[in-house]
């Protein structure tokens, strides 16, 4: 009876929208040379003073070629004065557009405590695992004041590897903490 009712009604052809995606030049990062980007402390002087003084947590990205030499810098994420919500979609969205062969992650501790929360060695462990499966190597996720930094890139990675529980990154955050 149903299909009587809707036989003489043509069906609407489904329009896909069409859309482009772009890279948009943001002026706010100058990218002054073409300097490898091989250390933390290079990718803290490029980002560290925008940061160093925000009132809450800022994700930067630095997209480098496979030379190291940065291609562009973009905003991943801004949050709030103790956190940060990213999804590695918005990680790797630009790092893709880009045709970056590696990623730099850079934010801020508005309180300056340098040292990584447990969420931080989340996304990093997170990042590596995704950027693996996309060819994009996180080369570094690092935490600032903008004068001194923390480099996660300078853990040894088979502590990520290892890691399946939170209760581990915990043990690992406050192992850090001791040592400090």
């Amino acid at each position: 009876e149903k299909g009587i009712k809707n036989m003489g009604k043509k069906k609407r052809n489904y329009e896909l929208p069409a859309v482009i995606i772009k890279l948009e030049r943001d002026t706010s990062i100058s990218l002054v040379d073409e300097a490898p980007i091989d250390t933390p402390e290079k990718a803290v002087k490029l980002i560290g003073e925008k940061i160093k003084d925000m009132d809450r947590e800022y994700l930067y990205m630095i997209n480098l070629d496979s030379q190291l030499k940065p291609i562009s810098v973009s905003l991943v994420s801004v949050g709030n004065e103790v956190s940060t919500k990213c999804d590695m979609k918005m990680i790797f969205k630009t790092a893709l557009l880009a045709n970056a062969s590696k990623i730099i992650l850079v934010h801020n501790h508005p309180s300056g405590d340098i040292m990584p929360s447990s969420d931080d060695l989340v996304v990093y462990r997170k990042a590596i695992e995704v950027g693996s499966f996309l060819d994009i190597l996180v080369y570094d996720s690092i935490v600032t004041n903008g004068i001194s930094h923390f480099s996660m890139g300078s853990l040894p990675l088979d502590i990520f590897k290892r890691l399946d529980k939170m209760d581990q990154l915990d043990r690992i955050h406050d192992t850090l903490y001791e040592s400090k």
